[in-house]
């Protein structure tokens, strides 16, 4: 595939010096675009590929409805208004798969997909989840082999403690398959070791605690505001950052034929990190609340699993969320601080995936 790409970029390029720069990637309806077409219509992948790629750098190269009409095999006028790069999905580019396993909910599981393209513009990607919601029993993890079918690159299992049965049934389905365990639990060496030495990636996130999953605390409207205020400490603080940038990362990296696969214990040093910090106010108050976080998690999990009264179930559940909120307004102070200064880090994606980056609101991001 790659000689031919380099043989219709060699025969491009005569073709577009035959008429000339200015005719073929002039913006007039009336300008030569014959070569591209022609390539287009009559040869192979190859060439649509690299005609693409081109088409990426120059979106006006060609009109939209020609383009649209030739990609397609449809030889008849197609009035197309999308924007050009809307199109080019049209004709199937080879985009990385990758798939997600979601088993049980932990606040990372609702950002994670939608991390890696939050506008929604990347061509070079394609996503298929396979959610069980809150369940995450043998039962939901065999299930989960559905997602096989599909023939992912990389499969990411997100769960509440990767060491219970769903979690590990699912990772046998996928062995053979670069995998990324994401979850709270477990935080062992000795457990983190035995994931790496089976092939997987990990991330796990003690700062993205337990709920206060009792009946006699938890109701919906409590179960979304606990994970309203855990995202919002995730992503003001950097762990979702973290995973984000793990993930470009890794799918880089396979994309080239390396299977590099993260191993990280996400500590709220590491995560904090991430969002490049300007002012060391903010910074330590994005630490003070993922160490709030993570320490929800020891509150809640005496309530569920250690205290038996009534009373003490409630109080100690309770006593979590509260600690949660706290951790939300303290994220919240943090990236105010970086505001006030015009000093906040955002890193957008590319529309063919590259990380980019800015700082000053009213600056273009970059590519880094």
């Amino acid at each position: 595939m790659h000689e031919e790409a380099c043989e219709y970029t060699i025969k491009f390029n005569r073709e577009i010096h035959a008429i000339g720069p200015q005719a073929a990637f002039g913006t007039k309806r009336k300008s030569r675009l014959n070569p591209l077409v022609a390539i287009i219509e009559h040869e192979n992948d190859a060439a649509k590929q690299i005609c693409i790629l081109l088409a990426s750098f120059f979106p006006k190269f060609l009109s939209r409805e020609r383009f649209y009409a030739s990609s397609t095999g449809n030889r008849h006028p197609v009035n197309h208004k999308t924007q050009s790069f809307y199109l080019f999905s049209a004709l199937k580019l080879r985009m990385f798969k990758i798939g997600f396993v979601k088993l049980g909910n932990i606040a990372t599981s609702t950002a994670i997909d939608l991390a890696l393209d939050e506008i929604a513009e990347r061509t070079d990607i394609e996503f298929k989840i396979v959610s069980f919601g809150p369940k995450m029993t043998k039962k939901e993890g065999e299930a989960s082999a559905e997602l096989k079918a599909w023939g992912p690159q990389l499969v990411v299992i997100s769960s509440p403690n990767a060491a219970t049965a769903g979690p590990t049934t699912a990772r046998e389905i996928f062995k053979g398959i670069p995998t990324i365990v994401i979850s709270d639990g477990p935080a062992k060496k000795e457990a983190r070791d035995a994931l790496a030495a089976e092939g997987f990636g990990y991330i796990i996130l003690p700062v993205d605690p337990l709920i206060g999953a009792k009946r006699e605390f938890l109701d919906p409207a409590e179960m979304a505001l606990f994970n309203s205020d855990a995202l919002k400490v995730l992503a003001a603080c950097g762990g979702i950052r973290l995973v984000q940038e793990e993930l470009d990362r890794a799918m880089t990296a396979l994309a080239a034929g390396e299977a590099k696969l993260p191993t990280i214990l996400a500590t709220p040093e590491k995560c904090a990190e991430r969002m490049n910090f300007q002012n060391p106010y903010a910074r330590a108050k994005a630490i003070g609340a993922l160490y709030m976080a993570q320490t929800v998690a020891t509150i809640d999990a005496a309530a569920c699993f250690r205290l038996k009264e009534l009373e003490q179930i409630a109080l100690a559940a309770a006593a979590g969320h509260e600690v949660m909120r706290a951790a939300g307004r303290l994220a919240d102070e943090s990236r105010e601080l970086e505001k006030a200064n015009d000093s906040v880090s955002r890193k957008p994606h590319a529309r063919t995936g590259e990380i980019m980056k800015k700082t000053k609101l009213l600056e273009k991001p970059e590519k880094i």
